[in-house]
């Protein structure tokens, strides 16, 4: 499952998720990327998100531990997006 929170003067968010959904999104970006009429530029920054969510996958990015109360959620990655 992917969520998201608001980076701080609110100059972004916060992309969390699990590896799973990460994976899923990573796929997607890269099918619109490959696909979209709209998306003139194949190399720009679009294609950008896929590379910051890779690097999630990676864990060279954020990585949320799982709350005390809620260990059953599992560690979760995280990229911020501006």
């Amino acid at each position: 499952m992917l969520s998201y929170s608001l980076l701080r003067n609110h100059a972004g968010i916060l992309l969390v998720g699990d590896h799973t959904s990460l994976t899923w999104l990573h796929e997607v970006v890269h099918e619109v990327n490959d696909r979209s009429p709209v998306i003139i530029d194949k190399e720009g920054s679009f294609l950008g998100l896929a590379y910051d969510v890779r690097k999630a996958l990676e864990q060279q990015r954020e990585i949320i531990q799982p709350p005390k109360h809620f260990e059953e959620i599992g560690v979760r990655y995280g990229v911020q997006i501006l």
